[in-house]
């Protein structure tokens, strides 16, 4: 397999997104219509709501439960054949997985996954008949959880991590530690490690949010123009002149070939990095992370003193 990787990279990071695309289309669906299900056998189970429904719209509902569970089946089954195979692959190779163009979408994923198996609204998916519609949440839950930490070799992951600030939660990855030791879903050292994982998440995570806070005043020419992200590896678009973060428009581009600003064919080799920019942004960056150090020592001689 790496030497595959290593003989067409470009061709297995495009076929690493399309098996992101058909995961988040199969399992998304899936939970789509978990949360129906649950909602419309809530209906069902409680005798005041479901006498007030008539003959016909009894039957619509039974008929469309029969379908949602059907659905979920086919999505569940689909969508879980599929992670065991980035399971496999994230056993073996990393770093299709972690390529600027993917880092984010693949933690994303495995974060969403995470947060709707065991975030707080997870009780939406209790079914009556989950065999029916093949849902084992534990099973999931250990296959998602192992791509996570395959992932987690590369320092690159955790950076992809923190930065999904809509899925990311710490409270989340807790919650996930204590089903994985409470259930016996893996061995003890396997959630240390899981455990030891989500302390340094926490700590980048704070380091982060700081950094952001102290960005803040950053140059426009040093944000991305459509993410309005301060770029950290900046490439001219020598189709429109434009000037893009290179994950940004690689993630455009294993989608669409073309200029985002003026639907001109652009591909991966045409675009041109941007050196000198990219250098005055490390700067700025480094300036930043030792105004946080010295303030930080600052405060620390403070406090000391105060005890003191």
């Amino acid at each position: 397999l790496e030497q595959v990787v290593a003989a067409r990279p470009e061709d297995f990071v495009r076929f690493v997104n399309m098996m992101l695309n058909d995961v988040i289309f199969c399992l998304d669906d899936a939970i789509l219509k978990l949360q129906e299900i649950r909602s419309t056998e809530t209906i069902m189970a409680d005798p005041a709501q479901w006498d007030k429904v008539n003959g016909e719209q009894k039957k619509e509902k039974e008929e469309e439960l029969d379908r949602n569970y059907g659905a979920a089946h086919w999505g569940l089954q689909s969508g879980t054949e599929m992670l065991k195979m980035m399971k496999m692959l994230t056993h073996h190779v990393l770093s299709p997985f972690l390529r600027p163009e993917l880092a984010e979408r693949v933690a994303a994923m495995l974060q969403y996954l995470l947060k709707e198996i065991a975030g707080p609204k997870c009780v939406a998916l209790k079914v009556l008949k989950p065999d029916k519609c093949n849902f084992k949440p534990k099973e999931l839950l250990a296959f998602v959880i192992e791509i996570f930490m395959n992932l987690s070799k590369d320092e690159a992951f955790a950076l992809a991590v923190i930065r999904d600030e809509r899925s990311y939660s710490a409270d989340v990855l807790a919650k996930v530690e204590r089903l994985l030791r409470q259930h016996g879903l893996k061995e003890a050292d396997f959630c240390d490690s899981f455990h030891a994982y989500v302390s340094t998440l926490s700590e980048l995570n704070k380091d982060r949010m700081d950094l952001d806070a102290n960005t803040e005043d950053a140059p426009e020419e040093f944000m991305d123009p459509i993410l309005s992200e301060l770029m950290r590896d900046p490439v001219l678009l020598p189709t429109s002149n434009n000037v893009m973060d290179r994950s940004a428009i690689m993630r455009h581009l294993l989608s669409d070939e073309t200029d985002p600003f003026n639907r001109q064919r652009l591909t991966p080799d045409m675009l041109v990095p941007q050196v000198e920019l990219k250098a005055r942004i490390e700067a700025f960056l480094a300036g930043k992370r030792l105004e946080m150090s010295n303030a930080s020592l600052a405060s620390a001689g403070d406090t000391s003193m105060e005890a003191a």
